[in-house]
């Protein structure tokens, strides 16, 4: 009786191990899987038709990032994260500091204070400039 009762305590700290350690797998991957896209891509206004549609592009290989139109750059300039989901762009004229605040991963406001604010939905991941000169800086 009691070998039959020292086999069960062993075989439910090895049940507790096996659970644990699963739940920490599920955890790690669970996390993983739901870690924030960065803001770096194409983002477009809700006007999808040319030439009225404006196109937010964060580049992360400079940290450039440009507001433009087609055929019509609007602003570029830099941009740093101020935390997880607000970033601070600076305009390479050094006239506007705005904020870009990220809502989950594929939608970004932009606080463009004389207009309000701009709701950008995400186009792609990649960077593209299309008819649309990339900023230089």
């Amino acid at each position: 009786m009691k070998k039959s009762l020292e086999n069960l305590y062993i075989a439910l700290g090895v049940c507790v191990v096996i659970i644990f350690g699963l739940a920490t797998v599920l955890a790690v991957t669970h996390l993983r899987l739901n870690r924030s896209v960065p803001i770096i891509g194409v983002f477009l206004d809700g006007y999808y038709y040319m030439p009225h549609t404006v196109n937010l592009v964060f580049d992360d290989n400079d940290g450039t990032y440009a507001l433009f139109r087609q055929f019509e750059m609007i602003e570029n300039g830099t941009f740093e994260p101020f935390d997880d989901a607000v970033y601070i762009l600076h305009s390479e004229d050094g006239e506007n500091v705005r904020y870009a605040v990220r809502s989950g991963n594929d939608v970004v406001y932009l606080f463009l204070f004389e207009d309000g604010v701009r709701r950008f939905e995400r186009l792609s991941d990649t960077p593209n400039y299309d008819n649309a000169p990339p900023p230089r800086h």
